[in-house]
């Protein structure tokens, strides 16, 4: 299950939604990304799987074990110098902003007390449940 947390600026009021458990997705032969969230996830990846090299003839238990090496997770962060919202893949160390190419970055999910990039005026206090999936 995925949990989806509201962080609210107490100054200026920016608010953005997160996740906790961000886009993760698997890909195909070809390397195309396709996302899954719960509570399909095991049909989207059985459905991927199935018109891949590796499942040929692979029974559903094998196939979910090597479908494994093909799941990324994709993660929301935020630059906290211009604002720009990015999602980039969870293992990435170094997460540049695209915009403004700053590494004052942080993942959403790491929000809590650090300063609101729009008013630059207070921070995040802890992300406020908002949602189940």
């Amino acid at each position: 299950m995925s949990a989806r947390f509201t962080y609210t600026c107490p100054n200026c009021g920016f608010s953005v939604d997160v996740w906790d458990e961000g886009h993760p997705f698997i890909k195909d032969d070809k390397g195309k990304r396709h996302y899954f969230y719960h509570p399909g996830e095991v049909d989207v990846i059985m459905s991927v799987a199935s018109g891949c090299s590796f499942a040929v003839g692979k029974p559903p238990s094998e196939i979910m074990t090597l479908a494994a090496s093909r799941i990324g997770h994709l993660q929301d962060g935020i630059c906290l110098d211009c604002g720009k919202a990015f999602r980039a893949l969870s293992a990435e160390a170094s997460k540049r902003c695209r915009a403004c190419k700053s590494g004052n970055t942080v993942w959403l999910m790491e929000l809590e007390g650090k300063p609101c990039p729009k008013c630059k005026a207070a921070h995040f206090s802890k992300g406020v449940f908002s949602a189940i999936s």
